[in-house]
């Protein structure tokens, strides 16, 4: 037979309340960065595709330059006979 003694299950549940509250505090902080990190990667997802679409302008400037060049150079020979 176990001897409970009189107020012990005031401090259980104290302990026990105690240990609910900082797995919902644990779960809240993940979740929150859980939040912070999907709003990261938005706007990185976002610096990336302006970046692609800037380097996609620039390749295309240099290879108009570089193909009206070699069509309208008279001088220039291509034929490899």
């Amino acid at each position: 037979m176990v001897h409970v003694r009189k107020g012990s299950k005031k401090y259980w549940r104290i302990i026990v309340k105690a240990m609910l509250m900082f797995k919902k505090l644990f779960r809240d902080s993940v979740k929150s960065k859980l939040a912070e990190r999907e709003a990261v990667v938005e706007g990185m997802q976002e610096a990336l595709k302006m970046n692609n679409e800037m380097a996609k302008a620039w390749v295309f400037r240099a290879a108009k330059k570089l193909f009206v060049s070699l069509f309208t150079d008279q001088t220039l020979n291509l034929d490899y006979d």
